[in-house]
């Protein structure tokens, strides 16, 4: 498997109040959720640029609607505050409740969580979730499924390394257990020749994946939410094109306009390679119920039960929201694990998050 391709975040440092008579009459200043929302504009790149100056002091260009430059304005100046203190927020969380005591593997789990959770923060405001409920849910997926990344859990192959490892036999051949039963095998010449035979029985014939090819193995669980079966490929890559989204892989742009479209299909390791890939079907699939066809609103709507008064029948209330979520993704597995991790998340952040995508009125 190629490399991941990542990149180092540094949180972004705010710019400072621009001068009444640099603000254009008439023009209504935008505030950082709505900068977001625009996608892949120039407020993102503006605030990339920032993140490279931690310690710098620097000034934004203004920006009023429809322009190419962004202001930095009280409300924007704020929000760009709270979302970096968001950001370190889930960072430390995630980081207390890595249970890894591998010292290799913690320091890579500890690499992608600083590189990466702060990316899938960014989404879920250009999403435009006021709702840190469905944050914090988002975020506890991607830290169950594949701790951010993090390559053992990253292929969908952990069952196969742990539990059901790849032999080879007295003969020459390779051989192994199927990891839903363990009483099934599979065998081949090579290597390869297993790994499409292990995947095929495990996903052929199943969501779109042809049977006696290798679809199961390469639509196998990818990225932050674990992305399997070639009818997920292709529908995470309509919607991609259709928000305009766009990305660079090796020098290449895929996406947005003038380049070649968005084909997961074609480029399917495109998923684990890049986290901007990663991110986006995380949040906006779990936001439009592109899985399972059950979204987030269906379980974790805005307003918890008028019944749960007390701080204890809140906490209750919000666990049994988060229990249900897993439906969005896959079933009940482990669905009452990431409510507990859900709830960290959501202690961290929800002091902090109406700041970084204000309520709807």
């Amino acid at each position: 498997m190629p490399e991941r391709i990542t990149a180092e975040r540094v949180p972004a440092q705010p710019g400072k109040q621009p001068a009444a008579d640099e603000v254009p009459a008439g023009a209504r200043l935008l505030s950082v959720s709505e900068m977001l929302r625009a996608g892949n504009g120039a407020f993102r790149r503006w605030l990339d640029e920032q993140s490279t100056a931690r310690g710098d002091s620097s000034t934004a260009a203004p920006i009023a609607d429809g322009s190419a430059a962004p202001r930095a304005a009280d409300k924007a100046a704020d929000g760009s505050a709270a979302l970096r203190a968001a950001e370190e927020a889930v960072v430390a969380q995630a980081m207390e409740m890595l249970d890894e005591p591998r010292k290799a593997k913690r320091a890579e789990a500890e690499g992608h969580i600083r590189a990466e959770a702060p990316l899938i923060v960014r989404d879920c405001v250009a999403q435009g979730m006021d709702n840190v409920r469905q944050v914090a849910y988002v975020l506890a997926t991607a830290f169950h499924e594949s701790r951010f990344g993090t390559r053992e859990y990253e292929r969908s192959e952990s069952r196969v390394e742990d539990h059901n490892p790849y032999r080879r036999q007295d003969d020459g051949t390779y051989g192994a257990n199927l990891h839903n039963s363990s009483r099934t095998k599979v065998g081949a010449d090579t290597e390869a020749e297993l790994d499409a035979e292990y995947w095929d029985g495990m996903y052929g014939g199943r969501n779109g994946n042809r049977a006696g090819t290798t679809d199961a193995s390469d639509f196998r669980g990818r990225g932050y939410v674990q992305l399997t079966f070639r009818n997920n490929y292709e529908k995470m890559s309509r919607r991609l094109n259709e928000l305009g989204f766009s990305y660079t892989h090796d020098g290449k742009t895929f996406g947005g306009r003038g380049n070649p479209p968005i084909d997961l299909v074609a480029n399917f390791t495109h998923v684990n390679e890049v986290p901007e890939v990663a991110s986006k079907i995380l949040v906006v699939g779990s936001a439009e119920g592109a899985f399972t066809g059950r979204d987030l609103g269906d379980f974790i709507p805005d307003e918890l039960p008028r019944s749960a008064d007390t701080p204890e029948e809140r906490d209750a209330a919000m666990l049994a929201q988060w229990k249900g979520a897993r439906r969005v993704i896959n079933g009940q597995d482990r669905a009452a694990d990431i409510a507990v991790v859900a709830k960290g998340f959501h202690d961290a952040l929800a002091p902090l998050w109406p700041r970084v995508v204000p309520p709807a009125q």
